[in-house]
């Protein structure tokens, strides 16, 4: 059993979530209405008895940690094992990106910095 909204957005991103203990089967529902409270929330994929989940959303308007924050709240905290630490730094890090670049005028990566180079002259 699992639960599916879909969203189409700029700054959807997904994660591949593992938490510390399997979710349980009465819990399945409880925790896909918990994530979709959060503002930006696309979607999630949880399934009974598996430790992993599949979240989709917005990284423009929520992060990883307000995700994180929401499982633990719910009893279901992240896995802590080195590899795992690696890979939400990782994630955090990126959705620190799309929140930087979702405030851009020109997008993520066609700046013009013509005020960095308005004053070379190219010598012949």
């Amino acid at each position: 059993m699992h639960g599916v909204i879909q969203i189409s957005g700029d700054f959807n991103v997904t994660r591949h979530l593992v938490t510390s203990t399997p979710v349980r089967a009465d819990d399945v529902t409880m925790l896909s209405e918990r994530l979709a409270g959060l503002d930006g929330f696309v979607a999630v994929r949880v399934r009974a008895g598996a430790r992993r989940l599949r979240v989709r959303y917005d990284a423009s308007r929520t992060g990883f940690d307000a995700i994180a924050d929401e499982l633990k709240a719910a009893g279901y905290a992240l896995a802590e094992d080195g590899c795992s630490r690696l890979r939400w730094m990782w994630c955090r890090f990126r959705d620190a990106n799309v929140r930087r670049n979702a405030g851009t005028s020109n997008g993520a990566c066609c700046s013009s910095p013509t005020d960095v180079y308005a004053g070379r002259h190219r010598k012949r």
